[in-house]
């Protein structure tokens, strides 16, 4: 495994220029032995190299294992992962603490951003993740598009609202969208329903199935906006 502290030297070829280069990346970000790659990680930057040969910039994307010790919760990307669960492999030996711990894995640096966002605030993304479906349904009707993206903003108690940014099929701008942060509320009495262990991709694909599950469900009166 590499060094926390200091990351792992690889040989890549660069996009620009074609070159065989050398650059540092960081398969592990622990936070509390690194705080100084927090900032690196939420501006993405820690993803960003410098070719020494043409001295052009270009993202190079590669698995990272984020860690927040003292908050409990691993995050891992892996760029292109669409299943549904990861097979965690050794990372349990590697990490006493793993089973306790809240474990997500995610495929773009945006919902890295996102779940480390939620999970730094105790938002319980899943219930997130079922909000954000309904309210998707709506936008989406609304303006006759389709959804290519969408994240959570924020959830304010004093104004009682609750926020999603949106990318919609052809168009260039980002959408916001809020309302009462009881969907929220209703949505979390959902998640409860689904307690997860292991690396678990939660998006809204995980929470059409767990809607899904709960709406078939006969103790349940299923998932309203009303």
């Amino acid at each position: 495994m590499a060094d926390v502290l200091s990351g792992e030297s690889r040989r890549v070829v660069c996009p620009c220029c074609g070159k065989r280069i050398e650059v540092r990346t960081y398969p592990v970000v622990n936070i509390k032995r690194s705080p100084e790659l927090y900032g690196q990680v939420m501006d993405e930057s820690l993803f960003q190299q410098v070719c020494p040969e043409c001295g052009k910039t270009f993202r190079l994307m590669s698995r990272c294992l984020y860690h927040d010790e003292e908050r409990s919760f691993l995050i891992y990307l892996i760029p292109g992962f669409h299943g549904r669960k990861l097979e965690t492999g050794d990372l349990a030996q590697e990490y006493p603490e793993f089973s306790s711990a809240s474990c997500r894995a995610v495929s773009t640096l945006n919902q890295l951003k996102e779940k480390i966002l939620l999970m730094e605030s105790g938002i319980d993304d899943r219930a997130i993740e079922i909000a954000k479906l309904a309210v998707s349904g709506i936008v989406s009707r609304k303006y006759n598009k389709r959804i290519q993206a969408a994240y959570f903003c924020r959830l304010s108690e004093e104004t009682d609202r609750i926020g999603f940014t949106f990318f919609l099929d052809g168009s260039a701008q980002s959408m916001f969208y809020q309302t009462h942060s009881e969907l929220y509320a209703k949505a979390k009495e959902i998640a409860q329903e689904f307690p997860l262990q292991g690396f678990v991709n939660v998006d809204i694909r995980w929470a059409a199935r767990a809607l899904d599950i709960s709406r078939r469900s006969p103790v349940n009166g299923g998932f309203s906006m009303g």
